[in-house]
């Protein structure tokens, strides 16, 4: 497709991916950008807000991560990190693993 269709931006991310390279012929070695995008820090969160306020948070952030969406949404945090959770930890781990039934191992 990005050889046919050089107009257009095609972005894979996450597992979706891998469940490409592993289904196509071509490689596209040279003709892509490959980002890694990291949750934020404790001294990013610093410098945002205060050492005493990150500090006093800290048992919560180590919980629900420093996710920019966890961030800016603490009221959606529990949800937010289900959806991580099932999504990568359970879905993407076990299917690079090969494991297709991946909600059996959960329990």
């Amino acid at each position: 497709m990005v050889d046919n269709f050089p107009e257009i931006q095609i972005i894979a991310s996450g597992i979706t991916a891998f469940e490409l390279a592993d289904k196509t012929k071509e490689s596209i070695v040279g003709r892509k950008e490959e980002l890694q995008l990291f949750a934020l820090s404790f001294s990013e969160m610093v410098s945002n807000t205060n050492f005493i306020e990150e500090s006093r948070l800290l048992a919560q952030r180590l919980v629900y991560g420093y996710y920019p969406e966890v961030i800016s949404k603490p009221e959606k945090e529990e949800k937010i990190h289900n959806d991580l959770v099932d999504g990568f930890l359970y879905k993407d781990i076990l299917n690079l693993e090969g494991k297709k039934n991946w909600q059996r191992y959960i329990n």
